[in-house]
């Protein structure tokens, strides 16, 4: 599990920032802060991944709830966002992972 590596974007712009992935990643709390993250995730396989962005939360019944997924295509591009309701309070992380992290790279950034 890696720490993911966050850059504020500039009134003059910034270039992106495709980094290696691992199949656990997280976010921090302070660098989410009250507007979220923004993972730019790139997958150079020739077949599908997903990407699931955690939630520590529970419904009103104390159960896990359903977790949503974005599909990121064969050597194709998403945007994924992570807000505040993605940290857990325990570790004060938001937790990303991807279904598989070979030829795949993200850029994580924040306005």
């Amino acid at each position: 599990m890696a720490l993911l590596v966050v850059s504020a974007v500039p009134a003059a712009g910034r270039a992106i920032n495709f980094l290696p992935v691992s199949i656990s990643d997280t976010v921090a709390a302070v660098d989410i802060a009250d507007r979220g993250v923004v993972l730019h995730v790139r997958n150079g396989a020739a077949a599908p991944i997903t990407v699931t962005v955690s939630d520590p939360g529970r419904t009103p019944a104390g159960n896990a709830p359903t977790v949503p997924t974005v599909s990121v295509p064969a050597s194709g591009e998403r945007q994924v966002l992570v807000t505040r309701a993605n940290v857990d309070p325990a570790t004060g992380l938001a937790t990303v992972t991807y279904s598989s992290a070979t030829t795949v790279t993200a850029d994580a950034y924040r306005y």
